[in-house]
């Protein structure tokens, strides 16, 4: 199926395909028809999924999100998540925020405003971009904000994208 991505975790129970996907979203699909009956989600990207008759779970090892079964289909909405990344001393262009397949780039102030469809919850996260290898800056971690979507489409999310030069976060 097209648009699952890399790092595609699944397990098959009871005539369905239940996926959890690198950008944390858990969908379930009809072996019988390859349809996608849903996806749902849970900002866990790549997680272990457990199957049962009476729900899916996510597990990344720490975090876990689920769906009661049975769950014949979701209403997706249209979510806008506005926000800020700490630039500390990296230039807008130098980050990337993104949330499921949306990425952008923050204005100079580091500001964005990412717009997905989809329910549950909504991993957003900020990176810094690839650095040249000439470089001596330690690579910064991933900044995540996780958005629990409760059908308002609008929400918010304060990030940080670049380090203060010894591996740790500026904020």
């Amino acid at each position: 199926m097209d648009g699952l991505g890399n790092g595609v975790r699944v397990v098959i129970h009871q005539g369905d395909l239940f996926a959890s996907t690198a950008d944390g979203t858990l969908v379930r699909v009809a072996l019988s028809d390859g349809r996608l009956v849903w996806r749902v989600g849970t900002a866990i990207a790549s997680g272990w999924v457990w199957a049962t008759p009476s729900g899916v779970l996510v597990d990344s090892g720490a975090v876990r999100a689920g769906v009661a079964l049975p769950l014949a289909s979701v209403t997706l909405e249209r979510a806008r998540v506005r926000g800020r990344v700490e630039l500390g001393r990296c230039d807008a262009s130098e980050v990337q925020v993104g949330a499921q397949r949306a990425l952008v780039t923050p204005g100079a102030d580091g500001t964005f405003t990412l717009e997905v469809e989809t329910v549950g919850f909504l991993g957003v996260h900020a990176s810094r971009t690839m650095l040249d290898e000439s470089e001596s800056e330690p690579p910064c971690p991933e900044s995540t904000f996780v958005v629990a979507l409760d059908g308002s489409g609008e929400y918010t999310a304060a990030l940080s994208a670049c380090c203060d030069g010894t591996g740790r976060r500026s904020l």
